[in-house]
């Protein structure tokens, strides 16, 4: 729940960036208050502040799907951010910076638990053949992968 809380929030402030052009658009205010590009600015930092803290918090154990759409959802605002043309902001929201190391991790992970399958399945079932021609190791890893999906 608290990942969707806070894809909720990205898509949120970027409604109000959006929001905010549409008001600038319209030149409802001076055209020296540059609504869009303030805004984004202070929503850019302290959105990128919170999912710091949030994923520091909680941190992902893996891609599920709250994850993936958090994931997404951030790299949509920065996306959108960059094809509003806002002006970049330093400490603003940096999809890659903030979800690497975790993606990084989850890969890590995976690799190991798949060398540890092939150990084990080596040592288990060498030599023997199923009715596909392939060991039962092969099997086992096909079925496991196709679970995982």
């Amino acid at each position: 729940m608290a990942y969707q809380k806070m894809k909720s929030l990205c898509n949120n402030l970027r409604n109000e960036i959006f929001t905010d052009i549409g008001i600038h658009n319209q030149h409802i205010l001076p055209s020296f208050v540059d609504l869009p590009n303030l805004a984004a600015s202070i929503y850019s930092v302290e959105l990128s502040n919170r999912l710091r803290a949030f994923l520091v918090a909680c941190p992902p154990a893996g891609p599920a799907s709250p994850v993936a759409d958090l994931v997404i959802a951030t790299a949509d605002f920065q996306k959108d951010i960059a094809s509003w043309n806002i002006c970049p902001v330093k400490a603003g929201v940096d999809a890659k910076e903030l979800f690497h190391l975790y993606i990084v991790l989850w890969i890590e992970d995976k690799r190991r638990l798949l060398l540890e399958n092939c150990r084990l399945g080596k040592v288990k079932r060498s030599g023997i053949r199923t009715q596909h021609m392939t060991t039962p190791f092969v099997d086992d890893m096909h079925d496991l992968l196709k679970k995982k999906h």
